[in-house]
């Protein structure tokens, strides 16, 4: 073919406008079409190949910002609950019909409105709920007055005085709360007074942690007061366990603001000459280091964790030490850097060069000042550190409890505190923080786990030796919960229920609360919300809020000073306590919430929804908790399963009923029959590469050979079929049979009309026999190394769980104007009750976002061909996506790690 001819015939077109209409003529034309793209790199103006290098054009830079693909809103403001559960709720349906695909439209349809019309239009997602925290009664009682010993009262209210170490004037702090709850107040006189052990059970931020802090520092106290000699002696006081690491690290940040502070070590240090503070130590997976000391992996392990600390700046050690993730010890003296030697090799083939002597056997000792043990050899006596004993508090999680108890290198932990046991007046606190996760056979584990240790230390018969803190979220009301309640404490340490009090919450009804009159509902219902959220600056902020402030507020008000004018405003509102009165410790659905704040009017459920917001953003300190902490609850679920009747022309499809179509009506639960026909129903699947659909029956007969009769669910000694409702592309290994849609019988005489009867197709092997499944898709796989992908609908896996997390971040109003913050400070925190869930979804959803992100940015880079060079052809598209991950930025990383090879 001459190069004038294609010249003339493609005169004015672009190569890849040839490339989207003329594919695969003959191997001469596409070599002839290669060679003049090769050269139409412009337009094309003489038959002539050019000699220039051909390049790719470059999109011209562009003055406006990236593109932002986003759904439209569709008439619910951002960052509310309502819109929040619905986008999630989105996001969980369109996973669904992307990974468990439909080839056929009219079944797409009837699929996507079942999803959205079930149930009542909740079949994935309920209606949000809404929980405010609960108000707990504060008790009148100072420390005095609950009858501790004239020590330990003396104790305690002066701690209650004493500015703590890092209180400041904006955020000024007592070691110990100058107040407490009445709950609180019960649980100190029970366990230090009347001597009985505890089960704290009350709500998330009801101060369970004071719970046992308090009494485990006056139990400290009253031993060092009362007996100074066995005090003197090493051993692990307090065990505080823990069901996992994330909990551990959170309770070691309070340890370091309470036994860490010095006004604390003070008070000990003062009861005579030579006496000592308590000191405590976080022993898990991730305290460095097992074994005993060596010079190798003290640089290896240690010098980084130290060097980390001691290089931060100051002010993000004061931040640190403040939120009490500074460790309560003087690192300089620890890390003793002073001892390394620079010194000169005298042999060898190094001689004549420098070196370090780092001397680690002169550092990481512990200081006469230290309150925390930061490395395992300062808790093992003999280990390496010096002094090296057991920690007075000992916080850790039930595995690596157990791993102590086996291994020789932790004995001299149990050997100390059994030898500080065996002295008259001792006894061994035990603290299970969250214990109502100990439960089913991480239950019974622990309580061998907890035998085990009263063993090794010699108390196994001895209870008395073993004073006992639980504490757990509310477990129920009445004498049947509260029995319940010290049977479960009981069964888990070995000890007798009646050792046990139970302890719960004594909630606090807010006065005076009214639902809110009408013009109170008319200017909640007028703020904008989408604004408010996306408020990054105190003007714009102050703006926003201006229906709610007092005039008298300042038009240069910082950020604090306008949360706590607003926080001023709303406290002891009526309405406001009416929404705290309703929804406090138990979650409300928002359709039954906003009648009862908001009664008789007509938008309610937008007049609600931005008092959770305003009443979340007022608070006095930036630190603080808003005026109403509220959690928004989302519940979601995947489908267990999705099932079909077998009329083609089913009057009850939910799209094009009465039409033919490959199946009818769709559901989400087994049914024998059809409710809209009256024809048999059965499970659906499809296959995940071309979205055919194959219907999933159950045979009794062991031949299938004598195959009759086709169940729709599977009872007894069933085992499961594969059956084609569409004819098969490929013929060559499949059989077809006549089902009958009102009974299940197959037809193998033809003793039915047609119109009472369709076909269906069976998977035959390689001998011509019936097989109970396909080896491969008949639609779309004919080679025999083909393996099938025909799953149901069942909705598993992580991906599901990634796409709500995703969707929820997205969603997340920005929180800071900070160019240092990623994502503008949006976060996501992921919790697992297990282990191996939590390992699974790690991973999982790193995976997701970075597969997701590169989809992302090749939409981009498609998306910015198209409008800035009017190029679509696919040779184009990896410099568009280098080129786009350079302009913005961020994403070259992402590119790299997920494209595939």
């Amino acid at each position: 073919m001459a190069d004038a001819v294609l010249d003339a015939l493609f005169d004015g077109r672009s190569p890849e406008q040839v490339a989207d209409v003329i594919v695969e003529l003959s191997p001469a034309a596409d070599k002839a079409l290669a060679a003049w793209s090769d050269r139409a790199g412009g337009k094309v103006t003489k038959a002539e190949k050019s000699t220039r290098k051909a390049t790719v054009r470059k999109p011209a830079q562009s003055t406006q910002p990236p593109p932002f693909i986003e759904r439209d809103p569709t008439g619910d403001e951002r960052f509310t609950p309502t819109r929040l559960v619905r986008r999630l709720q989105e996001a969980l349906q369109g996973y669904i019909e992307s990974a468990y695909p439909l080839n056929d439209p009219t079944l797409v349809r009837s699929r996507r409105r079942l999803l959205e019309e079930d149930a009542g239009g909740h079949l994935l997602a309920q209606e949000p709920y809404i929980e405010t925290t609960t108000r707990y009664a504060t008790s009148k009682a100072a420390y005095v007055d609950i009858g501790f010993t004239s020590e330990i009262a003396g104790f305690f209210s002066k701690l209650a005085k004493t500015a703590s170490v890092q209180s400041t004037p904006e955020d000024e702090r007592t070691v110990l709360f100058p107040s407490i709850y009445v709950h609180q107040e019960r649980a100190f006189r029970e366990f230090l007074v009347e001597r009985k052990d505890i089960v704290v059970a009350t709500g998330t931020g009801s101060g369970k942690t004071e719970c046992f802090l308090v009494p485990m520092l006056g139990s400290l106290y009253d031993e060092a007061v009362r007996s100074p000699r066995t005090f003197e002696q090493p051993g692990v006081r307090a065990l505080i366990l823990y069901p996992m690491n994330a909990l551990v690290n959170d309770q070691l940040s309070r340890l370091r603001l309470l036994l860490g502070d010095p006004a604390v070590a003070d008070a000990f240090t003062a009861l005579g000459t030579d006496r000592r503070f308590p000191r405590f130590g976080m022993y898990t997976g991730r305290t460095p280091y097992p074994g005993p000391r060596s010079a190798s992996r003290d640089g290896e392990r240690v010098k980084p964790l130290l060097e980390y600390y001691l290089g931060l700046s100051p002010e993000v050690e004061e931040r640190l030490r403040r939120l009490g993730r500074y460790p309560a010890k003087d690192l300089q003296a620890f890390y003793a850097q002073n001892e390394a030697r620079r010194r000169t090799y005298q042999s060898g083939k190094r001689a004549g060069q420098e070196y370090t002597d780092h001397n680690w056997q002169r550092r990481l000792h512990t200081g006469l000042n230290d309150r925390e043990l930061l490395t395992r050899q300062e808790m093992v006596h003999g280990a390496g550190s010096l002094p090296g004993h057991a920690p007075d508090v000992l916080v850790t999680n039930y595995s690596m409890l157990e791993y102590m108890l086996m291994r020789p290198f932790e004995r001299p932990v149990f050997a100390e505190t059994k030898r500080w046991l065996d002295q008259d007046g001792t006894q061994l606190l035990l603290v299970l923080d969250e214990a109502h996760m100990y439960r089913g056979a991480k239950g019974a584990e622990v309580a061998f786990l907890i035998r085990r240790l009263r063993a090794r230390l010699g108390i196994h018969d001895r209870p008395e030796k073993l004073r006992v803190i639980a504490t757990s979220a509310s477990l129920g009301e009445g004498a049947v919960a509260v029995d319940a309640v010290k049977r479960f404490a009981a069964d888990i340490t070995g000890k007798r229920p009646e050792n046990f009090e139970a302890i719960t919450g004594t909630r606090e009804v807010p006065t005076p609360a009214s639902p809110a009159p009408k013009d109170v509902a008319d200017t909640l219902a007028s703020l904008d919300l989408d604004g408010i959220n996306k408020a990054l600056d105190a003007p714009m902020l102050r703006e926003k809020l201006a229906p709610l402030l007092p005039a008298s507020l300042t038009a240069d008000a910082s950020e604090n000073e306008v949360l706590a004018a607003l926080h001023a405003a709303l406290k002891n509102k009526p309405w406001v306590n009416q929404l705290v009165k309703e929804a406090a410790g138990h979650a409300v659905a928002v359709s039954e919430l906003a009648p009862r704040v908001f009664p008789d009017y007509p938008d309610a459920r937008r007049a609600l929804e931005a008092l959770l917001t305003v009443s979340t953003l007022a608070r006095i300190k930036a630190d603080e908790p808003g005026l109403v902490p509220t959690r928004v609850h989302g519940l979601f679920r995947g489908l267990h399963g999705l099932y079909a009747c077998v009329n083609p022309q089913c009057g009850g499809r939910q799209s094009e009923p009465g039409e033919r179509a490959i199946l009818g009506k769709l559901f989400t639960t087994p049914s024998a029959v059809c409710d809209a026909c009256g024809c048999r129903v059965f499970e659906i699947a499809s296959c995940r590469d071309c979205g055919s659909p194959y219907l999933l029956a159950y045979s009794q007969e062991e031949s299938l050979d004598r195959l009759s009769f086709l169940w729709g669910e599977t009872e007894g000694a069933l085992f499961r079929l594969q059956l084609l409702p569409s004819a098969p592309r490929y013929t060559g290994r499949t059989e077809i049979v006549r089902l009958h849609l009102r009974t299940g019988y197959l037809d193998t005489g033809n003793r039915f009309p047609d119109d009472e009867v369709r076909n269906l197709a069976l998977w035959l092997n390689g001998d011509g026999k019936r097989e109970a499944s396909f080896d491969r898709c008949a639609m779309c796989q004919p080679s025999a190394n083909a393996k099938s992908r025909i799953h149901d609908f069942r909705t598993r896996g992580e991906q599901p769980f990634t796409a709500l997390i995703e969707a929820q971040f997205a969603e997340q109003p920005p929180q800071k104007k900070d160019p240092r913050l990623p994502n503008h400070g949006r976060k996501v925190l992921v919790f697992s009750d297990g282990r191996q869930k939590a390992a699974r979804l790690a991973p999982a959803l790193e995976h997701s976002h970075a597969r997701d992100l590169f989809r992302q940015v090749v939409a981009l880079a498609a998306h910015e061909l198209r409008e800035q060079a009017s190029m679509s052809a696919m040779q184009y598209l990896y410099p568009a996506v280098v080129y786009g991950g350079d302009k913005l930025g961020h994403v070259a990383a992402v590119i790299g790690a997920a494209a595939p090879e």
